[in-house]
């Protein structure tokens, strides 16, 4: 039972009863209802919004890290450029 229910039971126990007075307060419940449901996507669309700016200056950290480490690799690149490696197969224990 949500909040719109409860407060029905509460309204219906203290309340007189007709056929009007019923009508009204379902046209109530509908407001509560799509109220909720606007204040539901608002907060989703806050936190979208909020997601998108943090993915945005995820980019940018990670744009601004690539530079760095491109020129990190080319330097490697150019000290490891005429070492040559050789591996050897490791033997099994007998």
């Amino acid at each position: 039972m949500d909040n719109v229910d409860t407060l029905r039971q509460e309204v219906l126990s203290i309340a007189p009863t007709s056929e009007g007075f019923e009508s009204r307060l379902a046209e109530f419940e509908d407001a509560i209802r799509a109220h909720e449901r606007e204040e539901t996507l608002s907060a989703v669309r806050h936190s979208l919004h909020t997601l998108r700016s943090l993915v945005g200056f995820l980019r940018q950290e990670v744009a601004a890290c690539v530079g760095p480490l491109e020129t990190l690799c080319d330097e490697l690149d150019r000290e490891t450029a005429g070492v040559v490696t050789h591996t050897h197969p490791v033997e099994p224990d007998a």
